[in-house]
């Protein structure tokens, strides 16, 4: 998410855990992550997020997100 870019502009990027499409669903019809899975994203070249899916309770997921400055 990058809170500069105004609202209806795409200010949320969503990385998928597969590219993908289906006729039924669209695409990134694969994007969800499941537990065990982590996620990179690294658009600035001094910094990096971490999304790691620790564990599922209920329909909730436990998430930790790391952000590193290089």
């Amino acid at each position: 998410m990058d809170a500069s870019i105004p609202s209806g502009e795409a200010p949320v990027v969503v990385i998928p855990h597969r590219d993908s499409h289906s006729d039924v669903f669209g695409n990134l019809f694969e994007a969800p992550y499941g537990v065990g899975d982590v996620a990179y994203a690294s658009e600035d070249p001094f910094a990096s997020l971490t999304v790691e899916v620790h564990r599922k309770r209920g329909s909730t997921y436990e998430v930790q997100v790391s952000y590193h400055r290089h």
